[in-house]
């Protein structure tokens, strides 16, 4: 049956564009979708010819209107994320079927809801899938509640980890979704909007210290209607190369049939830095009372003011009779942090006629960080549009595009960063002089003013544009076209004027350097797919297609010394002159093939092979193939079933897949890089080999195995879901060393390694109480995670990162910690710890795995008497370690005026003293870092939100202006922290989105932001 199928698509193909597209005469189906209890309208419900795209959603009214309905009999399916969906037979004729309406009852369950899949087009409900894929309702989300994008991914779906990087306004954060599958490429999910692929790069060109940003925020929250997140290979198969790691699918909102529907709203907010900063210490003995802090030679005056260490203390090498305690980042008079604001302001508008329907939003958003000088301005527009041509074709357009500007401090591993100037600060208090125009952050270092010199800046456009199209020249076929482009420019530069931080000449004299970028990501799919009835219970669709997509980077960089005052280009600049080109292409061709079995609408099979080639890959490697498989069973559809109302719907699933990822731009090839060599007097260009190839280089891939079930309880009051995985990948890219005496670079990459990952994932959603005057929904998810190495090939030894800090080893979790043990005694008593009581073990030993073993998140919405709403999240994470880095450098400084508590506090605790001499004072015999590697376990408050909005006989009384509804928000984000972790923040991490990087080293916490926002309906 199956090769039949496949010959019918391959001969209609060739005749697709011969089959004539007269319209027929118009077929409309209209009705009304209510609610079944109280029968008020439901809007925006999805009532559509199911297996196809034709539809329409419902009004404010609860009207919907299908024109354009072929003829015959049709399923006709509505669906609303919180109710149970509802089907009814039509029989379509030329002319207008009236009154097909749908009556819905509440629901947790979301077994109907419907997935598009972004490389055949196809609708695919959730009841036929064997996989389980995380929704978001993002229309449902108080949007004051959100900052930028990927708030909306944190804490609402199992599986799904979102790490913040910076409390930076306008930074990025890490995606993972399931663990890790690579060591060497990125993590992060493959990314489509409206089935448009776009691009989440997170480069500045210009050092922030260690801070990225991301491309993903570029898009407005606002305009988003749902996301669904496919999980792992087991549902990306079909999406082949770079899918390894899940997809995230974003559905932007769209028009409808009916009035014009406006929807205004204006947001306003402050963010504040609430963090718990750790202050300086000084122990010292006053010999000269009265005699001034600083010296005559501008520094701190030792003789009068002798410091004296614990570490010395405890061996009686030194006394003090004064304490000095000061902290310069919360003290008012240092302190670089100021309230920030946030201001937001929309418009948007959906509407449409029966065959064409658009949506059109704006959104302004200005940002300043708690750092004066850390600012954010980003201006979206959205254009949607939905059009039905005749019964046989329709077509959407779906573009957006973003200007932002973006100012950013130094942070992380940077001396500019107001941040580690303040916890390396002074432990007394410095006057500024008539010089300063702000008080020093410390002692000889640098001013507010200073520092705000020294500002990275990243001037972006981006824009997205993809088109979808299908045709359904016969009733079993139907033919997808799909075409985007995702564009982004940016321009990355930063000038510094001469003499504002006088350090290296390169400082001194100024300087100026800038970047210009843009990239291209061109994607193309195109599909048949093939439906047919073999038996009267079973259903049989065939689909096969291919796919094409091209990533281009180009990027031209700048940088000069000694610029002139005022001028802020490079070519005011006069030495030290660099410049660089850079470029980067990558190209995919995959073809595709997919065959569904659907029996009684109750047991469904599917399987899929894709095949993938690549630029990237080795020049002898020819393709790749990426198999699927997924099972589903909606065993409380049988009859059989015992029907009552404690279960009232079951559904069991399985799903085998396969995806990949591809080597990075130039992994497979050797290529050299230009130099100059000295030739008698004179420099002639040359050549040197740069990076050693691999012609038989292969992508990574990464098979998994999941299975779970769905659970309705309580006449769907309740939903639980359950899923167990495993995934190994294989393959994984390692940097093997090369030989010397072979003539090439040091290293290459191998496909040598292999990583798995396997855990539970539940999800529970409760409609706990449901009246005319009270709702109350709960959301609860909790998952766990095994991730480890099992093998990095043979005679490759543990791979090291983060300073020595992290491990790659087989056998254990990708990134984990190892440090020598530290064991201290305070043997005399004293309270002080000698390097004499502290002893470092022999060898290193495991302290643990930076990925999270276990996440949770709890979420609840509560509805009273139609006038208030009340919202709220937490999320926990942990049994990771994470490296408080920040605190080692505060305690390792040498400089007499300023010093941690551990050497500079009356009474430290002992752990603090042994961390500090362990890693600092132990000479010889080694260092070690174990003690400031700590449990990165906690719990945040993300979310609180309360709506009131405007009781309808209110709203009556300005109807006749055309106002439809009005409400005010006043939320909260980052309310609080419970973590046993004493640095700044466990959530964060220096150095961006780099790989499997868990330390936080002087890295800008997340700040508070509490808003108000005002939003009109009309």
């Amino acid at each position: 049956m199956l090769s039949r199928q496949f010959g019918r698509l391959l001969a209609i193909a060739a005749a697709l564009a011969s089959v004539p597209l007269a319209a027929n005469a118009q077929s409309v189906i209209t009705g009304r979708v209510i609610e079944r209890a109280s029968q008020r309208p439901i809007p925006d419900v999805s009532v559509r010819i199911s297996g196809t795209t034709v539809g329409a959603r419902t009004n404010e009214l609860g009207v919907y209107r299908i024109v354009n309905v072929p003829a015959g009999e049709v399923l006709l399916r509505a669906t609303r994320i919180g109710f149970a969906a509802s089907s009814r037979t039509v029989t379509a004729t030329n002319g207008i079927v009236e009154g097909i309406d749908f009556a819905l009852e509440p629901a947790a369950t979301i077994l109907d809801e419907v997935v598009t899949n972004a490389v055949t087009g196809q609708a695919e409900s959730r009841r036929s899938q064997g996989t389980n894929v995380g929704n978001i309702d993002a229309a449902a989300i108080e949007k004051a509640q959100i900052n930028k994008f990927t708030d909306v991914l944190t804490g609402r779906t199992a599986g799904v980890t979102v790490q913040g990087t910076s409390g930076t306004a306008g930074t990025g954060q890490r995606i993972h979704i399931r663990g890790a599958n690579s060591l060497s490429l990125s993590n992060e999910p493959l990314i489509y909007v409206d089935g448009t692929q776009i691009s989440n790069g997170n480069n500045i060109d210009v050092g922030l210290g260690g801070q990225a940003v991301s491309r993903l925020n570029d898009i407005a929250s606002e305009d988003i209607e749902s996301i669904e997140v496919l999980k792992g290979p087991a549902a990306t198969a079909m999406y082949g190369t770079s899918a390894a790691n899940g997809v995230l699918l974003i559905t932007t909102k769209r028009g409808r049939a009916g009035a014009a529907r406006w929807n205004a709203f204006a947001e306003t907010g402050s963010t504040k830095d609430v963090t718990d900063y750790p202050a300086n210490y000084s122990l010292y003995r006053l010999v000269t009372p009265g005699a001034p802090l600083v010296n005559t030679s501008g520094g701190y005056n030792s003789a009068a003011r002798p410091n004296c260490l614990n570490y010395l203390r405890a061996q009686g090498l030194c006394t003090y009779d004064s304490a000095a305690v000061f902290n310069t980042l919360t003290d008012k008079r240092t302190t670089p942090f100021v309230t920030g604001n946030i201001m937001t302001a929309g418009l948007n508008v959906a509407a449409g006629g029966d065959q064409t329907q658009y949506y059109l939003g704006v959104d302004n958003q200005t940002e300043q960080g708690v750092v004066e000088f850390n600012t954010l301005r980003k201006l979206a527009v959205r254009a949607n549009l939905n059009t039905s041509l005749n019964k046989k074709m329709d077509f959407s357009l779906s573009s957006g595009y973003t200007r932002s500007n973006g100012a950013f401090p130094q942070n992380d591993n940077s001396i500019f960063s107001p941040l580690i100037n303040g916890l390396v600060g002074t432990a007394f208090y410095y006057a500024p002089t008539g010089t300063q125009k702000q008080n020093p952050l410390n002692y000889r270092a640098y001013s507010i003013s200073q520092l705000a010199e020294f500002v990275g800046h990243q001037d972006v456009d981006h824009f997205t544009v993809g088109t979808v199209g299908n045709y359904r020249p016969l009733t079993w076929l139907t033919a997808n076209a799909n075409l985007g482009l995702d564009y982004f420019s940016r321009f990355d530069y930063r000038s510094l004027q001469p003499g504002r931080l006088p350090i290296a000449a390169s400082y001194k004299d100024g300087n100026r350097e800038s970047t210009h970028a843009s990239q291209y990501l061109y994607t193309g799919t195109g599909s048949l797919s093939a439906r047919f009835d073999p038996l009267e219970t079973l259903r049989s669709t065939t689909t096969a297609g291919g796919s094409y997509s091209r990533s281009l980077l180009q990027s031209t960089y700048g940088f000069g010394a000694g610029i002139v005052e005022g001028t802020r280009n490079l070519g005011a600049t006069s030495s030290l002159f660099a410049v660089d080109e850079g470029f980067n292409e990558v190209i995919s061709v995959g073809a595709f093939a997919r065959q569904e079995l659907a029996w009684r609408d109750r047991i469904f099979l599917a399987g899929s092979l894709r095949a993938d080639d690549n630029s990237a890959f080795g020049l002898n490697f020819d393709r790749i193939f990426y198999p699927g498989v997924n099972a589903s069973w909606v065993i409380g559809d049988e009859d059989w079933f015992p029907k009552n109302d404690y279960l009232s719907s079951f559904r069991v699933r399985a799903a085998y897949g396969r995806s990949g990822q591809r080597p990075n731009f130039r992994d497979a090839t050797t290529y050299f890089a230009p130099v100059a060599v000295q030739i008698g007097a004179a420099e002639v260009p040359a050549v040197t080999l740069n990076g050693t190839g691999n012609l038989l280089l292969k992508p990574e891939k990464t098979d998994e195995y999941e299975g779970g079930a769905d659970i309705g309880l309580w006449k769907d009051r309740a939903s639980f879901q359950i899923t167990a995985f495993t995934k190994k990948s294989r393959d994984a890219l390692i940097r093997r060393s090369i030989q010397p005496s072979a003539g090439l670079t040091a290293s290459r990459f191998e496909n040598l390694g292999g990583i798995s990952n396997s855990g539970i994932e539940a999800q529970l959603d409760l409609r706990a109480l449901q009246t005319d005057r009270v709702e109350l929904n709960v959301h609860l998810t909790a998952s766990s995670l095994r991730n480890r190495i099992d093998k990095l090939g043979k005679g490759v030894a543990p791979i090291s990162l983060n300073r020595g800090l992290q491990l790659h080893r087989e056998g254990y979790s990708a990134g984990s910690f190892w440090q020598r043990p530290i064991y201290y005694n305070d043997a005399n008593k004293d309270g002080l710890i000698a390097p004499s009581e502290v002893t470092l073990g022999d060898t290193s030993v495991y302290v643990g795995p930076s990925l999270p073993t276990w996440n949770r998140s709890a979420s609840a919405d509560i509805r009273l008497f139609k006038v208030l709403r009340v919202s709220t999240l937490f999320e926990g994470r942990g049994g990771n370690k994470t490296a408080n880095f920040g605190e080692y450098f505060r305690c390792g400084s040498a400089n007499p005026v300023r010093g941690c508590a551990a050497t500079g506090a009356v009474s430290p605790s002992l752990r603090e003293q042994a961390a500090h001499v362990a890693a600092y004072r132990l000479g010889t015999r080694g260092t070690s870092t174990a003690l400031y590697v700590e449990n990165g376990g906690f719990v945040k408050w993300r979310e609180l939100a309360i709506t009131l909005e405007a009781p309808e006989d209110w709203v009556g009384y300005v109807r006749t202006a055309g106002v439809k509804g009005v409400s005010l928000t006043f939320a909260g984000r980052n309310l609080h922290t419970w973590t046993s972790y004493s640095g700044l923040d466990p959530e964060i991490v220096e150095a961006g989105t780099t790989l499997f990087n868990q330390s936080e080293f002087n890295t800008q916490p997340t700040p508070r932001y509490y808003t108000a926002r005002l939003s009109v309906n009309f």
